[in-house]
């Protein structure tokens, strides 16, 4: 019998999951923006909205990946 090759979450590296999960939801459609997406900032303590335009995606691409390996 060969030896199972599947993959989770946990044996993939963080970074590399994060990036390409973030531009699966950006390529997927599925997930919808809010209006405010551009011009609301991540922290009190920040002056500016962040500059990548992409930031949302992969804000929540790191949740999903926290919630997955915290919950597994």
């Amino acid at each position: 019998m060969a030896a199972s090759t599947a993959r989770t979450v946990k044996d993939v590296n963080p970074h590399e999951f994060v990036k390409a999960y973030s531009a699966h939801l950006k390529r997927s459609g599925k997930m919808e923006l809010p209006e405010w997406v551009d011009i609301v900032k991540t922290a009190r303590f920040k002056e500016l909205p962040p500059y990548d335009p992409d930031w949302y995606y992969i804000r929540a691409g790191k949740t999903s990946c926290l919630f997955t390996i915290i919950i597994c």
